[in-house]
Order: C-alpha cells, then sequence, then structure tokens
C-alpha cells in the first residue's frame, strides 16, 4: 500500500455527509482516495451495503455512529483486507450506560416532521466541541433532507441493534470515540471492543461527538501511518 492511493469510503451519521469536508479531509489525508456516501444511500441501502459498489473495492471504510451500527450490522460484508474504522460506535442507541432512552427519539421523530430547523438545532448543540463554521454547514446540510429521512434514521436509531459474534467481522476494526460525547457515551464504544478483537480501540480526551476535530483527524492520521 505504500506507493498507491489506498481507496477509502466514509459512511456518514444522522443526517450528514462527509462530502463537504472533501478539502480538509483530503488534505489531511492525501496518501487516500477519498469516496462519501450520503446519508440516504447509508438509509437505503442499510440492509445490504454490498449495493454501494465503492464499498467492495475499499480498503479502508471509515463510520461515524449511525454508519457505524449500519456496518455492523453488514459484519459478512467485510473482508480480511480491507481495515474498518468506526467513530463514536455502539451496537445499540437505546441501551447501556449513556444510552438515549426511546422516548426520546419518539419525541424527535414527531416533532421533527413539523419544525426539523429546531430538532436539528438542538442536535447540533450537542455534536461539540466543533468549530461554528463546521457546525453551520452541517446544519446547513442536514436541511437539506426530508421529514421523512430524518424520521426513518431517528426509527432505525431507536429500533436497530446488532449482536456481532467476534469470528463475523474479518476486517481489521479500530475503534475511536470521545471522551465527551454527548450522543454516543464513550462507554458504549468500550462495551463494544470487549465484544469485538479490535486492532486499536482509543477514547480522545476533550472530543465529543464531532468527527473531524483535531483529535479525531489525528488519531485517524496515526492509523494511516500504521496502514500505508
Amino acid at each position: 500500500m505504500k506507493n498507491q492511493k489506498i481507496i477509502t469510503c466514509w459512511l456518514p451519521g444522522w443526517a450528514s455527509d462527509f462530502s463537504p469536508w472533501n478539502d480538509l479531509i483530503s488534505q489531511r489525508f492525501p496518501r487516500w482516495e477519498h469516496h462519501f456516501a450520503s446519508y440516504s444511500d447509508l438509509l437505503n441501502h442499510s440492509d445490504d451495503l454490498s449495493a454501494l459498489p465503492i464499498l467492495s473495492k475499499s480498503q479502508v471504510v471509515i463510520a461515524w455512529s449511525l454508519g457505524s451500527l449500519i456496518a455492523l450490522q453488514n459484519a459478512p460484508l467485510w473482508k480480511a483486507e480491507q481495515k474498518l474504522v468506526l467513530l463514536s460506535p455502539f451496537t445499540n442507541f437505546c441501551e447501556g450506560k449513556g444510552a438515549w432512552p426511546p422516548r426520546i427519539l419518539q419525541m424527535m421523530e414527531r416533532k421533527v416532521k413539523d419544525d426539523p430547523l429546531q430538532v436539528l438545532t438542538d442536535f447540533s448543540h450537542q455534536l461539540g466541541p466543533i468549530k461554528p463554521d463546521d457546525k453551520k454547514l452541517w446544519l446547513q446540510n442536514a436541511l437539506e433532507y426530508s421529514p421523512t429521512s430524518l424520521t426513518l434514521g431517528l426509527e432505525y436509531l431507536r429500533t436497530q441493534k446488532t449482536d456481532i459474534p467476534k469470528h463475523n467481522i474479518a476486517a481489521e476494526i479500530y475503534l475511536l470515540a470521545g471522551e465527551e460525547d454527548k450522543i454516543v457515551a464513550s462507554s458504549l464504544g468500550q462495551n463494544l471492543a470487549t465484544e469485538l478483537k479490535v486492532k486499536q480501540h482509543k477514547i480522545l480526551p476533550a472530543s465529543g461527538h464531532w468527527p473531524l476535530n483535531n483529535a479525531f483527524l489525528d488519531a485517524i492520521e496515526f492509523i494511516e501511518k500504521q496502514i500505508c
């Protein structure tokens, strides 16, 4: 992998898309060829990510939050030569220490149909630490998704969970979580680390849910140097 571009696919979280940060990501990881699955792609193919052709070609898959859950649910898809980097990972969004009560998500599902701006704004306040410009850009992008699409994502978080035996994921696994994450408690990642055979598990101090702050990017860069 030393002298060629590493094909890398990014799977987003709820109401999210990494593509607006293409310049930042490409500058930080120039040895990787970046591809960004959209939030809509993720939901539409959640039952079978093999419908996204780029994933079978990807040597590295970076999945954030909701994307990490869907990646885990597609466990048989991943091959031994692939690297699976899970950011703010969990197997059950509504169970475990620090998990969200289902009633909160149900309330969000009802409200997002009538007032998506308020729901998304409230959610954005939980992303930090995050730069104001990044927060504004995330919100602008999230508002492009229909209330129906946003509701489906919330329903997915509320109702879906996965139990993954160690032998079911052939890929090399890396787990990264923010110590101050208000959306996915780092303890949920710790639980996952005990269930999976992982290459590396890091809890990043002074970091929350937002995966493109310096601590997350530095940790991903460390992984990049190991595998390139």
